[in-house]
């Protein structure tokens, strides 16, 4: 917490060379696939907009719980220090995210009244591409990437990955 705290005020600090706040809610889809679950979790971007000659920097919270067959049940929590700018001279409507940082896990398995527990952290990078409706408005879609050593995990493997997709609001 006090990681995030320190990164928010060090954003803070670039305010008075920015144009504008970056808010962007997000909706998040695995790591499993359930029908009755499609949508597994939820995130919240939050920083400065046009400073250091970027679209914005932001820091970056996700959580994430999803059930395997209703025996595994995991819970991600990711933090990330992100970028936006239109990279690799894509069209002005088009920006491009990039996101790192790290991910801590919950697990617990229950099989037949034998309930199991595991923690673990890792690291967690991210990319999105970025749809620009207008000033304010943008839309984004993108994946996340948790390493975490599945000896820790009740994961199948060492890399979950989740869809993310949310509305970026500039003001």
């Amino acid at each position: 917490m006090k990681k995030i705290i320190f990164v928010l005020l060090t954003l803070y600090s670039f305010q008075t060379f920015a144009a504008s706040v970056h808010v962007s809610p997000e909706l998040k889809i695995g790591p499993y696939y359930d029908h009755t679950q499609v949508v597994s979790g939820a995130g919240l971007q939050l920083g400065i907009a046009g400073v250091l000659n970027t679209q914005s920097i932001y820091v970056s919270y996700g959580h994430t719980s999803a059930s395997f067959i209703h025996i595994d049940k995991d819970r991600l929590k990711t933090y990330r220090i992100g970028i936006q700018d239109n990279f690799f001279g894509l069209p002005d409507a088009m920006a491009l995210q990039f996101e790192l940082g790290w991910v801590e896990y919950e697990g617990e398995r229950n099989i037949f009244g034998n309930v199991q527990h595991k923690d673990g952290s890792g690291a967690s990078i991210a990319s999105a591409i970025v749809y620009n409706i207008n000033d304010n408005i943008a839309v984004r879609v993108g994946l996340e990437f948790n390493i975490i050593d599945k000896s820790n995990t009740f994961l199948e493997s060492n890399v979950s990955n989740i869809l993310a997709t949310g509305l970026i609001f500039t003001f």
